[in-house]
């Protein structure tokens, strides 16, 4: 038998090997620590007790992964070839906003494409949906996303892209979704996306005073007063179809978080199906290397908002409160915990090992 596949941790009240193949921290005496010093050193080393009973149970293997596989490695060529979910599309790499944190306006950065007048034609767009058709052809919903810069630059491709999509993926429900910034949601635009199904994701970083900041046209003015119009529109002419749209708020560190989130107080952006959020990561050099920094304040009042949040669903079952990206981290508890709670449905509740002591103490 070769060396165990382990690794040894000492602390000043105790130690511990943590057991690679099983996945488990185990406590032994000391002796038994400094027996398996000498092991993984390759010297000979009598075993002890301890030793022997572990390796009973199936510790201090000496078995190493030789190859990482997926649960689903055998049907990838099954999956690529009629299972595809989703096609996204970048039909153009022009937009009409300048936001100041955006990757695309970093002309510094070299990795990185800038804003440019670049297209898709009509031809490649069809192209990919014929190669998406033939791959999704199993598939229940498959989606087709339009992405950029900004998608409704490009409305009219849109549209015929929609239409050819419905003639190749015909007796297939389809999804259609962009991600805008808002300034270009026309009447006649809301209206063709309320009649396809289209669902929508909204940039939209705070109240105007924030999202101003950051999110401006190409002429230097904020963007939030035209948003609240075109969205205005929607919501009162189709409140359902409202419901089904999502909102994504870049959180500016730099602002004050109850700021950013005061925004839900505007009945405007409450009762949307989708609320996510990422952050400005403000960046300082150090040896050449970019760290990012989030103050510790930001990070207190965003704690903060969450334990509310989580408390008061934890006591009574639901969230009431206005920060719509709290309230969806607060679904995704409640999934977990319905998924959970259906998981262990019919098990017989467990204690703790009497005294308390880990499961594997030797």
């Amino acid at each position: 038998m070769g060396k165990p596949f382990i690794k040894l941790v000492q602390s000043p009240l105790a130690y511990y090997f943590f057991d690679v193949n099983q996945n488990q921290v185990v406590r032994i005496p000391e002796r038994t620590y400094h027996i398996l010093e000498e092991m993984l050193s390759g010297k000979d080393a009598e075993e002890d007790e301890t030793i022997r009973r572990l390796k009973q149970i199936g510790f201090l293997s000496d078995r190493k992964v030789c190859e990482i596989r997926h649960p689903d490695t055998d049907m990838l060529q099954d999956i690529l070839g009629t299972k595809l979910n989703s096609l996204v599309l970048q039909i153009t790499q022009s937009c009409n906003l300048r936001c100041r944190y955006c990757i695309y306006s970093e002309h510094s950065n070299p990795l990185q494409r800038s804003h440019s007048m670049k297209r898709m034609d009509l031809e490649t767009a069809k192209k990919a949906v014929d190669f998406f058709a033939v791959h999704s052809c199993e598939t229940q919903l498959p989606t087709v996303a339009f992405y950029g810069g900004e998608p409704l630059l490009e409305f009219e491709n849109i549209k015929r892209i929609i239409t050819y999509a419905k003639e190749k993926l015909c007796g297939q429900k389809i999804r259609f979704t962009f991600t805008t910034n808002g300034a270009l949601l026309t009447p006649e635009i809301a209206d063709y996306a309320y009649e396809n199904e289209i669902y929508f994701v909204l940039s939209l970083d705070g109240p105007a005073s924030v999202h101003d900041k950051n999110r401006k046209d190409a002429g230097g003015n904020g963007t939030y007063e035209v948003i609240q119009k075109n969205m205005s529109y929607i919501k009162e002419r189709y409140p359902e179809y409202y419901k089904k749209l999502a909102i994504n708020t870049v959180l500016d560190t730099g602002q004050d978080y109850k700021k950013i989130v005061s925004m839900y107080q505007n009945p405007l952006w409450s009762g949307m199906s989708g609320y996510y959020s990422s952050y400005i990561e403000e960046m300082e050099e150090m040896d050449e290397v970019k760290k990012t920094v989030i103050s510790d304040d930001f990070r207190k009042q965003e704690a903060y908002y969450r334990f509310l949040a989580y408390a008061e669903y934890l006591k009574t079952g639901a969230y009431t409160g206005k920060d719509a990206v709290a309230a969806q981290d607060v679904r995704e508890l409640g999934k977990l915990k319905d998924e959970t709670f259906e998981k262990h449905a019919g098990l017989p509740e467990r204690g703790a090992p009497e005294g308390g002591k880990k499961a594997w103490e030797i």
